[in-house]
């Protein structure tokens, strides 16, 4: 378990933090997992078992929605949760790339 505990500084990028950070170790588990929500507290916890109501508080307040992008030069629709877009839905549906009856092109501007 000690050379698990001396291998997880080098698995974190610090570049891709979010706003909490909770490592689970025991000698059969390594789960490293980023939150979006903040902890209340800085805190280690040494025990039999796993303490996950933080996990659980922060999986209760996530929200997944849709983003919807109408413009003048097509339509796209975009997966979120939270405050961050996860995908483009790109399927027979969406995206519509383009609309006829508005060019931004000049060339198609002028065929009639």
């Amino acid at each position: 378990m000690l050379e698990k505990l001396e291998q997880i500084p080098n698995e974190i990028d610090v570049n891709y933090n979010l706003d909490s950070l909770h490592i689970f170790l025991s000698n059969s588990t390594k789960e490293i997992i980023k939150s979006a929500w903040p902890t209340e507290e800085d805190k280690e916890d040494i025990a039999g078992s796993f303490v996950i109501r933080p996990l659980i508080k922060a999986y209760n307040r996530s929200e997944e929605y849709l983003i919807l992008l109408l413009s003048q030069s097509g339509v796209q629709l975009f997966e979120a949760l939270n405050d961050s877009i996860v995908e483009e839905i790109r399927n027979d549906n969406f995206s519509f790339k383009e609309n006829r009856h508005y060019h931004t092109d000049s060339v198609k501007i002028s065929d009639s």
